[in-house]
C-alpha cells in the first residue's frame, strides 16, 4: 500500500514539474515572439492560436472548430518552426487532402512568409517517394483519374454479371433482397417517419411500380421473377367504396393483401391496432360475400426472412404456374428500375474504402459477420469479391503495370517502412486531418517510426468531415493518442464564423453523435434573439412542390427582415 502511494506521488509530482516546465517554456516564447504572432497574419493571433503553434511535442493535434482560424495556426507554425531556427523550409512538408488545399497553403505560406515550403497531398507524396525507389514508376491507372472510364467500366462488369450462374446467383440475393437496406415498420414511431424513409430509399419493383413497402416490394419482385403477370392495387371492381387490394393476378383471378402485423396480430406503434384490424375483417368480408380469391401475408414474415419462401407456397396450392423470367429480361428490368445504377455507385464507393483501408478480403468478411446486419453484408462481400477481381485483373493486365491513388499510397509506405526510402523531413504538418484514412495513417506512421526526430502537427475539426465516402475514418483524430501514443491535444474554440444562436444550435446537434469530440464554441458576436429558423410544409404535397413552398416562405421571412433595398440570398442545398 505504502510503496503504491510512493509510486503516485512521484508520478504525479513529475507530471505536476513537466507541466509547470511547459507552461514556462511557453510563457517565455509568447513574450519573446510576441510581435511574430501580432504580425504573421493580417490579424494577430489569438492567445489559443499562439499557444497551439507553440506545441512541440513529437505528436500535437489542434482540434480547429469551424471559423477558429486552423490556417491561420498550420500558416504561423510553419513561420514559427523557421524562425525559432529549428527548420529550414526544405525541413518542413504541408500535407492537405486535395490539390486545391495544397496549393491554397503553399500560396499563403510564400504570401506570408515569403519562402517556398512543399505542399503535397498524401496522393502526390506517394508518387513522390515510389518514383524516388523505382527506376520505373507505374503507370496511373485511367480508372483511377477518368472518372467517365470508371463509371463505364462498371458498367461493363455489371453486365458480366448474368453470365456467369454463380455470380448471378449471388447478384440476384443481393441486389433484390438487400440492395436497398431494410427497416421493418416497428422501426419508426411515426408514420411521417416511415414514409420518408421508404420515399427516400425508393421501392421501386423490377415491374416500374413504385410499391409502399419492403414487404410489397419482396412480392412484386417475386412475382415478376417467376413470370406471374400481376397488377399493383387494381381498384376491386365489386366494391363501390374505394377499395384498392395491394395485388392482382389477372390470369387466376387472385387477389394477394399484405398485412402489416406481428405474430401477436400488433401493429407498428403508430398504426392504431384495433383500428386496422377492423379493417383487415372488412377487406375478409368483402372477399367473402363477392366470392373472390384473397391470399394474406404478413409483415412478421418479411421480419423473420420467409415472406417469399411462404408466398411460393400459398401460389403453388392455389394453381400459378411460374415460368421464370431469363437473365437478360430480368438484367433489362434492374437497369429500368434504377437497380443496376445503385448497385454501381455502392461498389464505387466501397471499393474506395476498401483499398485505402488496405483491408484483405479475409478481413472484410471478419467485419461482415460481425456486422448488425450479417446476412446484408456477407451477400454484398460475397458479390464484391467479383467487382474487386475485376477492378485488380484491369489494373495488373497493363504492361507497364498500372496502379490507382490507393496502391500508390499503400507502396509508398511499404518503401518507407523497409528503408528503401529515407524521411526527409524533420517536421509534418497535416492540414484537415478529420479526413484521414487507415492508409494515409500508416504512411505517416511508417516515416514516423522510420526518423525518430521527426515530429507531426495535424490540424482538423472532426465535426467537419467529409470524406467518409472515400474512405476516411474519423476515429484516427477522436481517438488521436490510441493511434499515435504520447500527444499533446489542444482544442480552438473560439470561432469568427458566426454568432453564438448558431454555435448552440449546431452544437447540440453535431454532438448527438457519441463519437464526435466534445467541445463548446464560443463565438465573438452574441445575438439576442433565435438566429436559426425551421420552415417546413406537409410533405404530403409532393416533395418537389413541398421544397419549393418551403424556399419560398424561407426567402419571403429574409427579405421582410432585410433593410437594404435589393438585398441578394444565396441558398445552400443539403440531401443528405
Amino acid at each position: 500500500m505504502f510503496l503504491g502511494e510512493e509510486f503516485r506521488n512521484f508520478v504525479q509530482t513529475r507530471f505536476n514539474v513537466r507541466s509547470s516546465l511547459f507552461w514556462l517554456y511557453q510563457a517565455r516564447q509568447l513574450r519573446r515572439f510576441e510581435k511574430f504572432f501580432d504580425s504573421i497574419e493580417k490579424q494577430p493571433l489569438t492567445e489559443l492560436q499562439r499557444r497551439s503553434v507553440i506545441l512541440d511535442e513529437r505528436r500535437n493535434l489542434v482540434v480547429a472548430g469551424a471559423g477558429t482560424g486552423k490556417t491561420s495556426v498550420i500558416v504561423a507554425k510553419a513561420g514559427y518552426l523557421i524562425e525559432t531556427g529549428k527548420c529550414k523550409p526544405e525541413d518542413i512538408l504541408l500535407l492537405a487532402f486535395n490539390a486545391d488545399a495544397a496549393k491554397e497553403l503553399a500560396d499563403r505560406c510564400n504570401a506570408r512568409l515569403g519562402v517556398q515550403i512543399q505542399a503535397s497531398t498524401f496522393h502526390a507524396l506517394g508518387n513522390q517517394i515510389v518514383s524516388s525507389v523505382e527506376p520505373l514508376v507505374p503507370t496511373l491507372s485511367r480508372l483511377a483519374i477518368d472518372r467517365q472510364y470508371f463509371s463505364q467500366f462498371l458498367d461493363s462488369v455489371i453486365e458480366d454479371l448474368k453470365d456467369d450462374m454463380h455470380i448471378w446467383k449471388k447478384t440476384r440475393t443481393f441486389v433484390l433482397g438487400h440492395l436497398k437496406p431494410y427497416k421493418a415498420e416497428s422501426a419508426f414511431s411515426t408514420l411521417t417517419e416511415y414514409e420518408s424513409y421508404i420515399r427516400r430509399v425508393e421501392l421501386r419493383a423490377l415491374s416500374g411500380d413504385l410499391v409502399k413497402s419492403f414487404a410489397e416490394l419482396d412480392i412484386a419482385n417475386f412475382l415478376f421473377f417467376n413470370g406471374v403477370r400481376f397488377e399493383y392495387e387494381k381498384r376491386y371492381p365489386h366494391e363501390p367504396k374505394r377499395y384498392q387490394p395491394d395485388f392482382y393476378l389477372p390470369d387466376y383471378d387472385i387477389w394477394i393483401e399484405h398485412f402489416g402485423i406481428d405474430r401477436n396480430g400488433d401493429t407498428a406503434p403508430y398504426i392504431d391496432r384495433k383500428q386496422y384490424h377492423s379493417e383487415m375483417d372488412w377487406k375478409r368480408n368483402i372477399h367473402a360475400l363477392n366470392n373472390t380469391r384473397l391470399l394474406e401475408t404478413y409483415s412478421w414474415q418479411k421480419a423473420e426472412s420467409i415472406l417469399t419462401t411462404y408466398l411460393n407456397g400459398l401460389l403453388k396450392n392455389n394453381g400459378v404456374i411460374y415460368a421464370p423470367r431469363s437473365p437478360e429480361e430480368i438484367f433489362t428490368a434492374l437497369r429500368k428500375a434504377g437497380y443496376t445504377t445503385q448497385l454501381a455507385g455502392l461498389v464505387e464507393t466501397f471499393l474506395s474504402h476498401f483499398k485505402s483501408n488496405q483491408m484483405s478480403l479475409a478481413d472484410l468478411r471478419r467485419k461482415a459477420k460481425k456486422s448488425a446486419n450479417s446476412i446484408r453484408a456477407m451477400a454484398f462481400v460475397e458479390l464484391f469479391q467479383f467487382f474487386l477481381e475485376k477492378y485488380q485483373s484491369e489494373l495488373s493486365s497493363k504492361s507497364p503495370r498500372e496502379i490507382d491513388f490507393n496502391d500508390m499510397v499503400s507502396l509508398a509506405t511499404h518503401y518507407v517502412q523497409t528503408g528503401r526510402f529515407k524521411v526527409p523531413w524533420k517536421y509534418i504538418i497535416v492540414d484537415e486531418f478529420q479526413d484521414i484514412s487507415v492508409g494515409r495513417y500508416l504512411l505517416l506512421e511508417a516515416m514516423l517510426k522510420r526518423r525518430h526526430d521527426l515530429q507531426f502537427f495535424a490540424v482538423g475539426d472532426d465535426w467537419q468531415s467529409i470524406y467518409r465516402f472515400a474512405g476516411s475514418d474519423i476515429s484516427i483524430m477522436s481517438r488521436f493518442r490510441k493511434f499515435f501514443g504520447r500527444a499533446t491535444i489542444v482544442k480552438l474554440d473560439r470561432t469568427f464564423r458566426f454568432n453564438d444562436k448558431i454555435a448552440t444550435v449546431s452544437g447540440k446537434f453535431i454532438q448527438k453523435n457519441p463519437k464526435q469530440i466534445r467541445k463548446t464554441l464560443a463565438t465573438q458576436v452574441h445575438c439576442i434573439s433565435p438566429q436559426v429558423f425551421l420552415h417546413w410544409n406537409d410533405s404530403s404535397t409532393g416533395s418537389s412542390r413541398s421544397d419549393n413552398m418551403a424556399l419560398q416562405k424561407v426567402a419571403g421571412v429574409i427579405t421582410e427582415n432585410v433593410q437594404q433595398e435589393n438585398p441578394s440570398l444565396l441558398i445552400l442545398s443539403r440531401y443528405n
